[in-house]
């Protein structure tokens, strides 16, 4: 297996991905996790948004503290799998 694409959703689901490579035969040559930030609102709302809509909405958010907390999270979440991860012996995670 060369590669393995992780989505790191949040810390209290990573335990059933995480103990799922630990019973991994090979190794993946590297691993790769994706954290996927919602800025807001549930997904019914964003579906009906146009692509200029998000767009603008992205921009607005950008230095608010709304968005430094979403910052804040997500790299919380893939530092725990991370570390998880490194203490399972897997060292090549983007």
């Amino acid at each position: 297996m060369k590669k393995v694409l992780i989505t790191a959703d949040n810390v209290l689901a990573s335990e059933k991905i995480l103990s799922s490579m630990s019973n991994v035969v090979t190794l993946p040559e590297s691993i790769i996790l994706l954290h996927v930030q919602q800025l807001v609102g549930n997904s019914t709302m964003t579906a009906m948004m146009s692509d200029s809509e998000i767009d603008t909405l992205k921009e607005s958010l950008e230095g608010t503290e709304h968005k430094e907390a979403l910052d804040r999270k997500a790299e919380t979440v893939l530092q725990h799998y991370r570390r998880e991860l490194e203490d399972r012996g897997m060292t090549n995670i983007k």
